[in-house]
């Protein structure tokens, strides 16, 4: 079968990953944090579904084969990162709340962080396109790297831009921020060894991204175990305050973009 072509390695952290995510989905739907953070639920319950069904259909076709596993696998990856954007929208609310009244800062900015991102993306893959062999799979490879590379850099202007202007992360959203800032970081790494290096540099990426793959879902786990502490509700004074603090930053950001 497919399955056993993988090197050991790769199998057994795709085992791993796959029944930790499961684990990770059937926890987020016993508690409400799917209600405050539908879009990441969402994003952890399509890698658990579409990794499961990817490792079915490896382990019951045979490496001639392979195109059920190839379609079934970059389409869940492709997705998950169209998911990843909005998991990225959804932390932009949870950070630049507009309920604080900053009516400076409206969504339109953060479609042009995204847009940037893309471009800057798109540039990288034209530049640094995969050298894989097959004309689909270099395809494919190439989409994935662009979208990769557009979901860091999206995840790091919303880290550093908040940062740089003063705004406070709660300890979940950062956590979530952190997780995609650094399995992004590996993942972009890995993908340009895996295009441009020889076969034995693009086997050790793969496991190397896959591992990173692993140890995100565990630190999301992490995040996500037990209780999230909400702030208070504040009072019309702290919103006037905080408001106040921010507006001359946001104002000052917002005319930048």
């Amino acid at each position: 079968m497919l399955f056993n072509v993988f090197p050991l390695f790769t199998r057994i952290i795709w085992i791993l990953t796959t029944i930790l995510e499961c684990f990770f989905v059937l926890m987020l739907l016993r508690g409400d944090a799917w209600k405050r953070y539908p879009a990441m639920s969402l994003f952890v319950t399509w890698e658990a579904l579409g990794g499961l069904t990817a490792l079915l259909i490896a382990c019951f076709t045979t490496p001639m084969s392979y195109m059920p596993y190839f379609v079934a696998s970059y389409g869940v990856t492709l997705l998950a990162g169209v998911i990843a954007f909005a998991v990225a929208l959804e932390l932009y609310y949870k950070v630049f709340d507009p309920r604080l009244g900053i009516a400076v800062w409206r969504p339109r900015h953060l479609v042009i962080i995204i847009s940037v991102s893309l471009m800057v993306a798109i540039t990288v893959g034209f530049l640094w396109t995969s050298r894989i062999s097959g004309p689909l799979t270099r395809r494919m490879e190439t989409m994935q790297e662009v979208m990769n590379v557009a979901l860091w850099i999206t995840f790091c202007i919303l880290v550093v831009y908040s940062r740089s202007l003063g705004f406070t992360w709660r300890p979940r959203p950062a956590g979530i921020a952190t997780g995609f800032t650094l399995y992004l970081t590996v993942s972009v790494v890995c993908m340009l060894i895996r295009a441009r290096f020889s076969l034995g540099a693009a086997l050790i990426a793969n496991q190397v991204e896959t591992a990173a793959e692993f140890l995100a879902a565990a630190w999301w786990l992490g995040v996500f175990w037990g209780e999230e502490k909400l702030p208070e509700a504040a009072t019309s004074e702290q919103a006037e305050e905080t408001v106040a603090k921010y507006r001359k930053s946001v104002e000052a950001a917002a005319r930048l973009l």
